[in-house]
């Protein structure tokens, strides 16, 4: 039994009603997907498809229904007019429940799309959360493995810095010894001066002692023989007086110069004494400066400290690019680079590469730029240095003084690079040209 034809507007309108509410549930769904959907347009091609795919859906369901609501119009309209517009109702309701039926599909198709993206969606995002983990474990196995290398290197400066002091030690202990040696001997030889003063002054006045027993002799003698003489000997007596006293004053003016040419020796002898103290003196003051001066030439040169420092670079080199990094992984840029605070020389340099290239050709350059920002370029011009097939270790560099700024290196020319995944590292090496530690207040 077929429905009236107020029946099935009826049935038309409510049908109408349920796919006004089905639409709206739809459009607020699509501009949920959309909204949701927006922050992964520009990371994914297919998201962004899929996001412009919804928009387009979402004009088509805004077109749909005001298809709708024309529709609804219409449909009051033939209430209106019903006799005279029965055949065409019942064509505007087939067409609606077709349209209908279309609109159903649709939802279910996108629901499908939907799911089907997010899907796609939760597994690049789970994909990126695990290559990121395991890109932090190698991060943390290199720090790691940089932090022993530095322990070491720690280690074997502090070794070279022990045996430095060790030989400084055995050096002063030398020095000390030689210095003891030298002032034993010089008491040695002054005691044995001293010995030969005494025995020459024991020698003059044994002389003098004889010469002096020898006369007395002599006159005692001559007293008896002239005691035991007659009168007729006095004047051979009184010639012998003369003669006796001649000899005397010739004696006295011997022992007299005697003495004197002692006493003129004694004199030299003490001057040349002196002379010899002073000498000594003046010897071991110009020793002890010189030992002072070595002492402070030392500390000097041990402020003078050698540094390293270690830049890392991956991936393709570029011309003119600073790809280095010096601490954490930021690269460098002309005027930013290894930060040094003190004037100092480049004494050295080495480049490792770890490639798959086989014709690899690398030129660089070590640019300075000051405190201020501004490029230095010393007067034997910047370092510069090439990298081949082979691992570059340099020492043979001019002694260039740099003052206080940044070194950055700068690549000039590359060949032959095509391994993305290649790794280079530039280990710096720098002295001091001042003196660095703690200075306690004078």
């Amino acid at each position: 039994m077929s429905l009236s034809l107020k029946q099935q507007l009826n049935n038309a309108n409510t049908d109408l009603t349920t796919l006004e509410g089905e639409v709206g549930v739809l459009r607020t769904e699509t501009r949920e997907a959309v909204a949701f959907h927006h922050n992964f347009v520009t990371s994914d091609e297919n998201i962004t498809i899929l996001v412009n795919r919804t928009t387009d859906n979402a004009s088509k369901i805004g077109t749909l229904e005001t298809t709708t609501l024309s529709q609804a119009g219409e449909i009051d309209v033939l209430e209106t007019d019903i006799a005279t517009n029965s055949s065409r109702i019942t064509n505007i309701n087939n067409a609606f429940t077709a349209t209908t039926d279309q609109i159903k599909l649709d939802l279910a198709t996108e629901t499908t799309n939907r799911t089907s993206a997010d899907t796609t969606l939760q597994a690049n995002i789970d994909a990126e959360a695990l290559a990121r983990t395991n890109a932090d474990t190698t991060l943390q196995s290199n720090i790691d493995a940089e932090a022993a290398t530095r322990l070491a290197n720690d280690n074997t400066l502090q070794s070279n810095l022990d045996a430095e002091a060790l030989a400084r030690t055995n050096s002063d202990s030398l020095l000390q010894g030689n210095i003891d040696s030298e002032a034993s001997t010089r008491l040695a030889n002054d005691t044995t001066l001293q010995t030969y003063i005494d025995s020459e002054a024991s020698a003059r006045a044994a002389a003098v002692l004889a010469e002096e027993n020898r006369a007395l002799s002599a006159e005692s003698t001559l007293n008896t023989k002239i005691d035991t003489l007659d009168g007729s000997l006095n004047l051979a007596i009184g010639n012998e007086s003369t003669i006796r006293f001649t000899a005397d004053t010739g004696l006295q003016s011997n022992i007299d110069a005697e003495a004197l040419a002692r006493t003129n020796a004694d004199t030299t002898l003490q001057s040349n004494i002196d002379i010899e103290k002073g000498l000594r003196e003046n010897a071991d003051t110009t020793l002890q400066t010189n030992i002072d001066t070595e002492a402070t030439n030392r500390t000097n040169a041990d402020k003078r400290m050698t540094f390293v420092s270690v830049g890392e670079a991956e991936g393709l080199l570029t011309v003119n690019d600073y790809p280095f990094a010096f601490g954490f992984g930021s690269p460098s840029k002309a005027g930013f680079g290894l930060a040094i605070p003190f004037n100092f020389v480049i004494v050295g340099f080495a480049i490792t590469a770890d490639s798959s290239d086989t014709h690899r050709s690398i030129a660089f350059s070590l640019e300075h730029y000051d405190v201020n920002g501004n490029l230095f370029t010393p007067q034997l011009g910047n370092v510069t240095g090439s990298l081949g097939m082979s691992n570059v270790y340099n020492t043979n560099l001019f002694s260039v003084p740099y003052p206080p700024g940044n070194i950055c290196i700068k690549i000039k020319t590359v060949q032959g690079l095509s391994d993305i995944n290649a790794r280079y590292r530039f280990t710096l090496f720098c002295q001091s040209l001042d003196e660095l530690g703690y200075a306690p207040p004078s």
